[in-house]
């Protein structure tokens, strides 16, 4: 026969120390998985950032009543927005470059667009006359995407802007008066991967009222291109006129007779 005997008051408090360590000791256990969960989940600080501005923009359009959620309109806003995050980051990358030292700026900034650079061999014969200059060029680059037969510019838009294409083509599209008047050429054009257009759009002086006499128009299912405005060519100008230079010598003066009126 097991003889039972009553619990001591040394064994009641050793089971409540059993148990207050217990409770201790799984919350301890939670405590520490919670961050190791948080520090794995935040490794990737760049896609989770890319969500955060791609959630911005969804609740944003969700706000405009008045547009259709299937629109063309939202389709390319949505479109060039993730194309510009993917390109230019989601970070401010120029901030940041600009707050290391000048020698290692430009190395820096090369190393940015380390992917893209293949698609811009006139930055690569300009760098070899300027070491540096293709730095100053490419932090004035903004990045956009055409779905396909999306006009990019006509005379109705007249933008004063020099397209670098890297991935997908364009068309352009001489109109009846134009045709006229470029018989030495030919009627419709294409560009892709690798080539740039819009030299007349540079290389017309800014005072000058500018009416194209083409449209250009994404050929492909979609083309994604870096943009030189204008008004970033004549700010280089002012401050590397060696640079903007450069530049002019790259672009065809014959294409002003041929896409302006």
């Amino acid at each position: 026969r097991i003889r039972r005997e009553k619990p001591s008051l040394n064994s009641a408090s050793s089971l409540i120390v059993t148990i207050v360590s217990q409770v201790l000791g799984t919350m301890i256990f939670a405590y520490v998985i919670g961050i190791l969960v948080s520090i794995v989940t935040n490794l990737d600080q760049a896609k989770r950032q890319l969500q955060a501005e791609k959630s911005y923009l969804s609740d944003f359009l969700c706000e405009i009543h008045s547009i259709s959620p299937t629109s063309e309109l939202l389709l390319r806003v949505r479109r060039n927005h993730h194309h510009f995050l993917l390109i230019s980051g989601v970070f401010d990358e120029r901030r940041i470059v600009d707050l290391f030292p000048p020698h290692m700026q430009t190395v820096s900034t090369v190393y940015v667009h380390r992917a893209v650079l293949p698609y811009l061999p006139l930055f690569s014969t300009i760098e070899k006359k300027y070491m540096g200059a293709v730095a100053i060029i490419l932090r004035s680059l903004r990045p956009a995407s055409y779905s396909s037969g999306q006009i990019i510019n006509s005379a109705r838009i007249s933008a004063r802007e020099l397209h670098f294409i890297v991935k997908g083509s364009v068309n352009v599209l001489y109109t009846t008066c134009a045709s006229k008047c470029a018989t030495d050429t030919i009627s419709d054009e294409m560009y892709g991967p690798q080539t740039f257009f819009g030299d007349a759009m540079i290389l017309t002086p800014t005072e000058k009222r500018v009416r194209l006499k083409i449209r250009i128009v994404c050929s492909s299912r979609s083309c994604h291109c870096f943009v030189f405005c204008k008004s970033d060519y004549n700010t280089l100008r002012d401050a590397y006129s060696l640079v903007a230079q450069a530049i002019d010598e790259q672009l065809d003066p014959s294409y002003i007779k041929r896409w302006i009126r």
